[in-house]
């Protein structure tokens, strides 16, 4: 079982692939194969919702998973994360280096700083509580929590993949 979750948080790095995005995708908002009366399948890189970080400049399209190519596309969002607003830990990961790099300057984020999805027509506002370096067999930054919460991962520092950074938020009132 370590072993198996030490090579899920490697993939946060894109080092492996842990799941096929398409398979998240058909579970998220308005993209529902089963429903759809065209018969038109939908792009495996369907946006689900779009991450806006004023202070950073950031206004991304969160894509289900966490392949090279969902980083490439935007930002990915874990395998078994809930929606946003929901109860549960809605996790994030982005490249600071290759791709589109979002999340390069995510080490400049500070306590307080709001971080909003947009998902469904609603909006979601969370504030930053936390932010931290773990190794990367720290696989806790992925596991459910008990109230509605958010947290952003990249590669740390800048370049590498030794470790990772870890921004934990909270949703507001």
């Amino acid at each position: 079982m370590r072993q198996l979750s030490t090579r899920i948080l490697i993939a946060l790095c894109a080092l492996l692939y842990v799941m096929p995005t398409t398979a998240h995708a058909s579970t998220r908002v308005g993209n529902d194969i089963s429903n759809n009366d065209k018969g038109v399948k939908p792009s495996k890189y369907a946006e689900v919702a779009r991450l806006v970080i004023p202070s950073l400049g950031i206004n991304e399209k969160v894509i289900p998973g966490t392949t090279m190519d969902v980083y490439n596309r935007g930002v990915g969002l874990w395998p078994t994360s809930p929606l946003a607003g929901q109860r549960g830990n809605f996790v994030v990961g982005g490249h600071r280096t290759s791709g589109r790099n979002p999340f390069r300057y995510i080490d400049k984020l500070r306590v307080g700083d709001p971080i909003v999805v947009h998902q469904g027509g609603d909006e979601f506002v969370y504030k930053v509580t936390r932010q931290r370096i773990v190794k990367p067999t720290d696989v806790w930054v992925a596991k459910p929590t008990k109230t509605p919460t958010l947290t952003l991962f990249a590669c740390h520092p800048v370049g590498s993949v030794k470790e990772r950074i870890i921004v934990h938020a909270t949703l507001s009132s």
